[in-house]
């Protein structure tokens, strides 16, 4: 499709990763340098109670196996607080990891009960006002993750499809999924090269090229 602008994949798991996917996203510049990888919980007794078959050591070894072979890729993630069993030490060395993790954003949710699944009839339950207060503390390491993510990139060049007009502010993304503000002689659906000046809302302001 020589008329495509970009292309980004959805969620992976990491038995999807593969050399040949790295140097696509190194060697075509239509393919966006993201991967959303979820972790669901940075600590590893929660994760065998998830069943997901892998330890955060391992996880952490994926990513960095993933920066190295896309220098500034985005790494999104999804995190899951409040399992049951999960006590008040194993949350905060989740959080501990999350904060070791270059993660460029993180969708943080608090378990939910569902009927007819294993995790439902366990009984060390979280209490709600527990899983309250986890997800605003993650949710706080999430925003400062994003925020230092951005800020890496200030003075530096990248190149933005726009995809929206506000009051002759134009807003679009990255290759790596960083958000860009910007005004100009733009248009819609296009992609331009710009400047990363400063934090602007959600994201970062550019001046074009």
């Amino acid at each position: 499709m020589p008329d495509l602008k970009r292309l980004r994949l959805g969620s992976l798991e990491s038995i999807e990763l593969s050399a040949e996917l790295f140097a696509l996203m190194c060697e075509d510049k239509r393919f966006s340098r993201h991967l959303h990888l979820p972790l669901q919980a940075g600590q590893d007794q929660v994760l065998v109670a998830m069943n997901r078959h892998y330890t955060t050591g391992e996880f952490a070894a994926l990513i960095d196996k993933v920066e190295k072979s896309v220098p500034g890729i985005a790494v999104s993630t999804d995190i899951i607080v409040g399992f049951p069993g999960e006590t008040e030490e194993m949350f905060v060395e989740g959080l501990a990891f999350v904060e070791r993790m270059n993660f460029a954003k993180m969708h943080v949710f608090p378990y939910s009960r569902r009927e007819g699944t294993p995790a439902a009839l366990m009984i060390d339950q979280v209490p709600e006002s527990v899983k309250k207060e986890r997800v605003h503390k993650m949710q706080q390491l999430a925003e400062k993750k994003t925020e230092q993510f951005q800020q890496a990139f200030i003075k530096k060049q990248a190149e933005v499809l726009f995809e929206t007009n506000q009051d002759g502010v134009f807003n679009g993304l990255t290759d790596n999924y960083i958000r860009i503000y910007a005004s100009g002689d733009i248009r819609c659906g296009e992609i331009y090269r710009v400047v990363l000046t400063k934090p602007y809302k959600d994201g970062l302001w550019g001046e074009l090229c």
